[in-house]
């Protein structure tokens, strides 16, 4: 059990390693806010972790408010951000262009930055908190996903230089793409536990 329920936040929580997190950090005692599009899988992690569930696409603001508000309204402010959405979601590995394309860019570039800014508003005040984004890399990667992911490694180094501001730790925690989800809920659990025990020394030592 962690010290204290920390308030977390997970974007595609509701099936593989982002449900795979949320059930291990239940497991820990912590106080988890769940976004997932899929009404039925968000639910059900829901269910099985105690979760706040915030449905809906994260593109959509309104979705991104209102997980925000959840946790600062019942949480007191997030602690960590945990962005769980494979690069490859929404997006065939042979697309080069048209919609599909456009709305990966949409989900893996402008709503990370848009979910990343609005948890770290939520973790100022504490100067303290985790945003930590999962990588998964297939085994052979087109050109349409290295342009995406070279976009959203732009966005994350953005995102990285407003939370160095707040004393706020940005993580990349890369892995296959065939990676079994229940060992990356291990390590994204072992770099949360890292990060907020190194941030209570540091407390102690002021």
């Amino acid at each position: 059990m962690s010290a204290a329920p920390r308030p977390i936040l997970i974007s595609g929580a509701g099936w593989g390693a982002g449900a795979s997190c949320a059930e291990q950090l239940a497991a820990a005692g912590d106080r988890l806010f769940l976004i997932e599009r899929d009404a039925n899988r968000c639910e059900a992690v829901s269910e099985r972790t105690g979760g706040f569930p915030i449905i809906g696409d994260v593109t959509d603001y309104a979705v991104v408010e209102r997980a925000v508000n959840a946790a600062t309204l019942t949480g007191g402010g997030l602690s960590a951000f945990i962005h769980a959405i494979p690069l490859t979601d929404g997006v065939s590995l042979d697309a080069t262009r048209g919609p599909e394309l456009g709305a990966a860019f949409a989900t893996h570039v402008a709503a990370i930055l848009t979910l990343g800014s609005a948890a770290l508003r939520t973790m100022q005040l504490a100067e303290t908190g985790l945003l930590l984004r999962i990588e998964w890399l297939p085994a052979e990667i087109p050109s349409s996903l290295h342009v995406l992911r070279a976009a959203q490694h732009a966005a994350w180094t953005e995102l990285a230089k407003a939370a160095a501001e707040f004393g706020v730790r940005v993580e990349t925690l890369t892995v296959p793409h065939d990676d079994d989800p229940d060992e990356i809920a291990t390590r994204v659990t072992d770099l949360i536990r890292a990060a907020f025990a190194t941030a209570q020394q540091g407390d102690s030592a002021r």
